[in-house]
This record gives C-alpha cells, structure tokens and sequence, in this order.
C-alpha cells in the first residue's frame, strides 16, 4: 500500500527543513504524495513542487491559515489551492505583517529583560519570509541565551511565558471563502489537537468546510475512529498527515502516519470538479 503525507512544514514558516529537502525526506520515508502547508504562506510551493516532480512524488499546494472563531484559535488547511488569487493573496498578506509586528514585539520584550536580540539576525534566518517564534528561539540559542530551542520556548515564547504575543488571525469565515476563491478545499486542521476545536466542532461544521484532518500525530486512535465517523456524517472528506516540523523542532515526525494514497486520490477528484 502507498502512503501520503498532507501536512507538512518547511523554513516558509517555522519548519526546521527548507521546501526542497522537505521533499527529499518524503522520498525518502517512500511516501508517494505530500502536501507542503506553511503557516500563513505559499512562498515553498513553487520550489517544492519542482523538487517532488523531479523525485518523481506527486504533490499538493497547500497552506495552513491561522484563524479565529470568535475569541478561539482555528487552524483551516486549504489543500490544491491555486497560487496567484487575489483573495487568498490579500488574506495572507494580512497575516504576514501581522508577523512582522509580533515578531518586533517579542524582541522588545526580551530586550526589557536584559536579552539584547538582533531583529535583523531573526530576519536572516527566513529567506525573506515573514519570521516566527522558531526564528526566535533560533537565534537565542545561537548567542548563548538557551542551551536549545525547546528552551527557549519553555523559558520566553510559549503561550502563558512572559514574552509570548497571539499570533495575529483572521476569522474562519474569511479564510474558508478565501481557500475557495483559490479553487483549493478547507480541512479543519487536527481537530483533537487540544480542547477548544473539539468543543466548537459543532459550530464549526455548519460553515462550509469540505473536510476535517482525521488522521494527525496527537490524534489517538480513539479521536481518528471519532472524527472519521464525524466526517462521514456530515459528508465530509478526510485528510491526514504528521504535522512534521523537521527535526530541530522536535522530532522527525514524517513517514510515521499511514496516510492511504486513497485519501489523496478523493481530495484529487474534488479538487478537479472545482476547476
């Protein structure tokens, strides 16, 4: 049986590995499709798309959008999106600056503290992408302030931690239309990853989501039985994949979830009744 992978993430947003090695692990973990999903940006797409068809793997544009319903956070995957639609371009762009003014005022806060960042070392690590908390904890490690970057998290930047500022949203309306305006499909992204999706679930169902991500890493086999019968109900697709940041941010998570290529086959005969 072939597996995919249809979440994955690379140095476009706080991933460890850049879009082409992305590509180079899944051939190498056998896998016969993925999808790259950067948080909040397309800018991988291209360089990972002419890697996997070099590779010879078959591959989806993807982007993770961070969203919000009402005062919770909802991550959306819009999988086959188009790249170059207006709609999406702008919503995206909206989510970059607000990065860009996170980012500044994370380091102010450090700096408050006596640790005395480089704004523009952060920025060095991102190819010209808008940086992240990974970029951060990246470069305090590099001078000195933590020993890793797990460290770095747990000490300053997690939620809760003195220096951590919300990510900037848009809401889940918004990025849906947008996903769609790009002729891609919106997956409510790993539903049993803490409390909050799960119990919203049921409003959330009532927007016009094509799918819900059954299969993820922190879904225990209980949760994939629950949102596959979840799925079928509401005549949902499903998706899956590892979530995988590379292995400077935990583990390698790749290969590791038994994604069916029959998933991405259905999520493939969608996408082509939209065109």
């Amino acid at each position: 049986m072939s597996f995919v992978d249809l979440h994955l993430h690379s140095t476009c947003s706080d991933g460890a590995d850049a879009p082409v090695d992305v590509v180079a692990y899944a051939k190498g973990h056998g896998l016969a499709a993925i999808a790259l999903t950067d948080h909040d940006t397309t800018d991988g797409l291209a360089d990972a798309r002419a890697a996997a068809e070099q590779a010879g793997i078959e591959f989806l544009n993807g982007v993770e959008v961070s969203t919000m319903y009402g005062h919770h956070s909802i991550h959306i995957l819009g999988l086959g999106i188009e790249t170059g639609c207006p709609e999406l371009d702008a919503l995206l762009e909206k989510l970059r600056l607000g990065r860009e003014s996170r980012t500044e005022k994370i380091v102010e806060k450090l700096q408050e503290r006596g640790i005395h960042i480089d704004i523009e070392s952060i920025h060095a690590l991102t190819d010209g992408d808008a940086p992240g908390r990974l970029h951060i904890a990246r470069v305090l490690q590099s001078m000195g302030a933590v020993s890793t970057v797990q460290e770095a998290f747990d000490r300053w930047l997690k939620f809760g931690k003195s220096c951590f500022v919300p990510i900037p949203k848009v809401s889940c309306e918004r990025a849906v239309e947008a996903i769609h305006a790009a002729n891609g499909l919106a997956f409510i992204a790993h539903p049993g990853l803490g409390s909050a999706t799960r119990k919203l679930l049921p409003h959330l169902l009532k927007l016009p989501f094509d799918g819900l991500e059954v299969i993820h890493t922190k879904h225990s086999p209980a949760d994939t039985v629950e949102f596959k019968a979840l799925a079928y109900e509401h005549g949902l697709m499903i998706s899956g994949g590892s979530d995988c940041h590379g292995g400077a941010n935990g583990p390698r998570l790749m290969g590791g979830m038994k994604v069916p290529y029959e998933i991405y086959e259905r999520i493939c005969e969608a996408l082509s009744k939209r065109g």
